[in-house]
């Protein structure tokens, strides 16, 4: 009677004109291993491209990450730290203006657009009299598990580096900030202390602290995270300017794409855009490496999958002869387990349901063979 309408409630009753412009929370430089925020996405943005309502339950998780910050500060109010400054605003300086001005629907300011905007969670002073900026995070457990493993969360971190370098800029000494992140399934916590220089433009962590007891002194340290964040904003005025899109920087079946309000419209039309490509390409060496390790590594799996499925029966049988749970052979040792799943039984489903519920989608497949080598004389033949 209930758990059925909530998320309906939030989807009929969201807000989602949210102009673009650049933010503190979309800063995200592109580096070689990880192109963070999606460009494309957020050139979808700048065009003002109609894109798809969220659905239900994504709005509740923002608006339950939003209760779980409020939370946090109550605990720390209750502690022995000074917060204070709560959505304080905070300009950030741009090297040139960057888009067009807009009113901060939060503080009803204009922001001309020479610079950047945001609202900082709040301010915290330790026991010695150090303030540092506080940031705070809700996250899912398997974001926070990468996290506590020390994977550094650099849009996260980019975000606090703007506010550093905004409150540098109006004269405040503030040089540190806390990234405080919290598990929402099980209310863990993991903190990265940070430190950014403004002139150099580089962020140091430098210690990452979790609330189990777990400790490290980092000390690794990133360059250019501001001025990365800024040539991405450039690009995508750039992309936007000629009505152009970028490359897609993650692939279909990404989890990004796949909650992208764009994701949709952005991959519509890839069976035209593979069919239009050339023949053939030949790569560089650097490439050639990675595809004689997938060809090696792709060879070793179907072969493992072709040797377990062929020993499976021949073990349980003989398992299920002996009338044993488990059995021992030389150093090895074999056990039956049963789990119970739940399973979809479509020939349950009405065909006009089942046609209903049925979507196309297209699946990428890359598949790396070995190239034949022909005979002496005779041309080369292509797998």
């Amino acid at each position: 009677m209930l758990a059925d309408v909530i998320h309906k409630v939030a989807q009929a009753t969201q807000d989602d004109e949210q102009p673009y412009h650049p933010r503190p929370s979309m800063a995200s430089p592109s580096r070689p291993d990880d192109p963070g925020r999606c460009i494309r996405q957020m050139v979808y943005h700048r065009l003002d491209t109609p894109a798809a309502p969220l659905p239900g339950r994504v709005l509740l998780v923002f608006d339950d990450g939003r209760t779980h910050e409020d939370l946090t500060i109550k605990w720390l109010e209750k502690a022995a730290v000074t917060v204070y400054g709560r959505q304080l605003p905070v300009d950030i300086l741009l090297p040139h203006p960057i888009g067009e001005g807009f009113v901060c629907t939060v503080c009803g300011e204009f922001i001309p657009p020479d610079r950047m905007h945001g609202h900082i969670d709040a301010l915290v002073d330790d026991l010695l009299g150090v303030t540092r900026l506080l940031e705070l995070k809700a996250i899912n457990h398997f974001s926070f598990q990468e996290a506590l493993a020390g994977v550094p969360p650099m849009d996260y971190i980019v975000q606090c580096c703007a506010y550093l370098r905004g409150l540098q800029q109006a004269g405040h000494t503030i040089r540190e900030a806390i990234l405080l992140i919290k598990n929402k399934n099980t209310a863990q916590y993991v903190e990265f202390r940070i430190q950014y220089d403004a002139v150099s433009d580089s962020v140091t962590i430098l210690e990452v602290i979790a609330s189990e007891g777990t400790y490290h002194a980092s000390g690794e340290v990133f360059e250019g995270v501001f001025t990365g964040a800024v040539t991405k904003f450039e690009a995508v005025e750039a992309y936007a300017a000629s009505h152009a899109l970028p490359t897609r920087p993650y692939r279909a079946d990404s989890w990004r794409c796949s909650y992208c309000r764009w994701g949709k419209l952005c991959w519509s039309g890839y069976d035209q855009e593979v069919a239009a490509r050339t023949p053939s390409a030949t790569f560089d060496e650097e490439l050639a490496a990675l595809l004689a390790d997938y060809y090696a590594a792709s060879r070793t799996k179907s072969q493992a999958e072709v040797t377990t499925k062929r020993l499976r029966p021949v073990i349980l049988g003989a398992l299920e002869a002996a009338g044993a749970k488990s059995g021992l052979g030389g150093n090895h040792v074999a056990k039956v387990l049963l789990q119970h799943r739940e399973i979809l039984d479509e020939d349950l489903i009405p065909a006009p349901i089942r046609r209903a519920a049925t979507i196309p989608k297209t699946v990428e497949i890359l598949k790396v063979d070995v190239l034949k080598v022909p005979p002496r004389g005779q041309p080369a033949l292509t797998p």
